[in-house]
């Protein structure tokens, strides 16, 4: 990972926020994305329809997520999972506008500035 990130690249990791929490502790600069259900009946849903799930993994789960919903402002972007396609256009877009920061420009800013 940061191999990656030495090399300019974006680094995406599908973790907890415990380990979202953890990453931003090493590393000021991550960008967190908390990506939500549309409510708690969809989450439910999805998990249903999955069928790997017994009733009591389920309620874990759920109460999990309750837990973890708690945390949000902790994030700096709340991308809501309605469908796939709209989720992932909206993540692109944040990480496209993470790129243009001016904090992160630091090779361009001091190419201007020679100028």
């Amino acid at each position: 990972m940061y191999d990656q990130l030495i090399k300019g690249m974006d680094v995406v990791l599908e973790i907890d926020v415990k380990g979202a929490l953890a990453v931003r502790e090493a590393c000021s600069d991550a960008v967190l994305i908390f990506i939500a259900p549309p409510d708690a009946s969809a989450l439910r849903s999805r998990l249903t329809g999955r069928g790997t799930e017994d009733s009591a993994a389920m309620e874990r789960r759920l109460a999990t997520a309750r837990e973890e919903l708690i945390q949000i402002d902790k994030y700096d972007y709340l991308v809501v999972n309605d469908t796939v396609s709209e989720a992932v256009d909206e993540i692109e877009t944040i990480t496209a506008a993470e790129r243009l920061r001016t904090s992160r420009q630091t090779e361009l800013k001091a190419k201007l500035q020679e100028e």
